[in-house]
């Protein structure tokens, strides 16, 4: 996701260095790494989705089928039991509570590893020229 940024960052930095402009090389190793871990976060909040997604699809699909098969035949709702491949497994169910708590927790530290880097390049004691100003409303 950032890795263009990252990209982006390193030829800034390299510029710097080819310039023989004084940074904050340590700041700017941080930097990287926090896109580093921006990214990875990203990729997994995004590959939890499409499991889940593919769990919730599957068992929708399966219970819209099984409820027109019901009006089609004219039976009572509970009377019919919902088919096997309709329900969710106590597995799959706690796999979805699990991505969704993950899905949270990394959505959080997301945003703190995003302020972080906010902070760091808006250091005015130790800077990275030219990105002392850098500012993002989301974060």
């Amino acid at each position: 996701m950032f890795e263009k940024t990252i990209s982006l960052f390193d030829a800034y930095c390299q510029n710097l260095h080819n310039r023989g402009v004084a940074y904050n090389g340590d700041a700017a190793a941080e930097v990287r790494e926090r896109l580093q871990q921006l990214t990875y976060l990203v990729t997994r909040v995004r590959a939890l989705e499409q499991e889940v997604g593919k769990l919730m699809s599957r068992g929708t699909e399966e219970l819209a089928k099984h409820f027109e098969n019901l009006k089609a035949t004219g039976a009572e709702y509970k009377a019919e039991e919902i088919p096997a491949v309709a329900k969710r497994t106590a597995e799959e169910m706690m796999f979805m509570s699990h991505a969704a708590f993950e899905a949270q927790l990394m959505t959080e530290t997301f945003y703190y590893i995003a302020g972080r880097v906010r902070t760091v390049l808006r250091n005015k004691t130790h800077p990275i020229p030219g990105l002392n100003s850098f500012e993002c409303v989301g974060i």
